[in-house]
């Protein structure tokens, strides 16, 4: 998982994410242990390689991305006060990538409300 923390997402809000399989999620930014444990229990709930999926055209990862991505957020609503991210003082914005091979990725920003 990497983290984007609100200055780095504010600043780079004119670029893109894919989000097909990676997905964008609002955690814990306290303890480093977090992001490791959360993605220990997604591999144990749905285990790449698993010989009930069919779908595997792109590797063992494949399926258990699909189904990872649908059992979490497809778009993320983050609150902005003063042109900043609005998150708990223990929160941070984790691009979450279900696939075990590095991909370029891009964030798309849709901004709503008044300046």
């Amino acid at each position: 998982m990497a983290s984007l923390n609100a200055g780095t997402l504010w600043r780079s809000f004119a670029t893109k994410l894919a989000l097909l399989v990676p997905v964008l999620v609002i955690q814990e930014n306290a303890d480093p242990q977090m992001q490791r444990d959360l993605e220990a229990y997604m591999d144990r709930l749905v285990p790449d390689g698993d010989p009930i999926y069919r779908h595997t055209a792109e590797g063992p990862d494949d399926m258990a991305a699909h189904v990872k991505g649908a059992l979490t957020q497809t778009h993320l609503q983050i609150p902005v006060m003063r042109e900043t991210p609005a998150l708990g003082t223990w929160q941070g914005i984790y691009l979450f990538e279900h696939r075990t091979r590095p991909r370029p990725r891009e964030v798309v920003l849709h901004l709503t409300g008044t300046p």
